[in-house]
């Protein structure tokens, strides 16, 4: 009898910790929807200063839609006027060397 209560005790402790894990698994789920969506563009190799690496403000709508973080009244591609002024960039620094010396 005293096999089957220490069982007993070791499955309650086994469903208490899964029940945990979910409670924190989608405590972080809520908190990534709730973030804002980074985007990072990866350089391989040196190129020179001035190059377009990529349309900032289009990948970010994009990304920002495909999360359903945002509806939108318009078509994607039709052309906006104030496109610029819907969005606050951050640009972010890094330690490592060389990040920084794109514009």
């Amino acid at each position: 009898m005293n096999n089957y209560n220490q069982l007993r005790i070791l499955l309650f402790s086994l469903k208490l910790l899964l029940l945990l894990l979910l409670i924190i698994n989608c405590n972080s789920l809520l908190q990534t929807i709730n973030s804002p969506v980074d985007h990072e563009y990866s350089i391989e190799e040196e190129v020179p200063i001035g190059t377009i690496i990529g349309n900032l403000i289009d990948d970010l709508i994009i990304k920002y839609a495909n999360y359903g973080l945002v509806k939108f009244s318009h078509k994607l591609n039709s052309p906006i006027n104030d496109i610029d002024n819907s969005y606050s960039l951050k640009i972010m620094n890094f330690p490592d060397p060389y990040v920084n010396l794109f514009d």
